[in-house]
């Protein structure tokens, strides 16, 4: 695509680390360590503001996490580059910082199990359970409660449900403190 996405990292390495700026209205946060400039992903040229609006569908609607949305201009060096969607980047400094936990004490994961931090004994325990368990059992589903959100769950999928979203195998992070 003629557009790029660019993800924007604050390292001390660079300057000074990280951004202390409220980047986003809806976010108390005014402390960033990155954030990501998107060129609108699998919208591009198309109708453009879909992730943006699926955001503004869920955001004080749904008990979901979602990442703040806003439009802007890219201009570098000079030259512009076009419109992009400011996002907020998913990684430990997003769930520490949205659910008021330690980034160091968590397990992240991203699509297939890879561990961008901590481990993945847990998740692939949880998977082991679903695969073993009876899930139409009341004990199943307490193993299922104690284990995970399950409200935030069944809005997750109920949210990629009505937005549409074809791709479900791609771009799920799972996290656990």
């Amino acid at each position: 695509l003629p557009q790029k996405p660019l993800s924007i990292r604050f390292n001390s390495r660079y300057g000074d680390a990280p951004l202390n700026y409220p980047l986003f209205e809806g976010r108390e946060n005014e402390v960033y360590h990155s954030f990501q400039l998107r060129n609108g992903g699998n919208d591009y040229n198309v109708a453009y503001f879909r992730d943006g609006l699926s955001v503004a569908l869920a955001k004080g609607n749904m008990d979901l996490d979602y990442q703040e949305y806003q439009p802007c201009v890219v201009i570098l060096n000079g030259t512009f580059h076009g419109i992009y969607e400011m996002r907020e980047r998913i990684d430990e400094f997003y769930v520490a910082a949205n659910h008021f936990v330690h980034q160091g004490n968590l397990d992240m994961l991203e699509d297939s199990l890879v561990v961008d931090q901590g481990d993945s004994k847990n998740y692939e325990s949880l998977l082991q359970s679903i695969r073993t368990l009876d899930m139409t059992s009341d004990s199943a589903y307490q193993v299922l409660d104690a284990t995970i959100d399950i409200n935030e769950y069944i809005n997750y999928i109920i949210h990629r449900v009505f937005v549409g979203y074809k791709i479900v195998d791609f771009n799920n992070r799972y996290w656990r403190y």
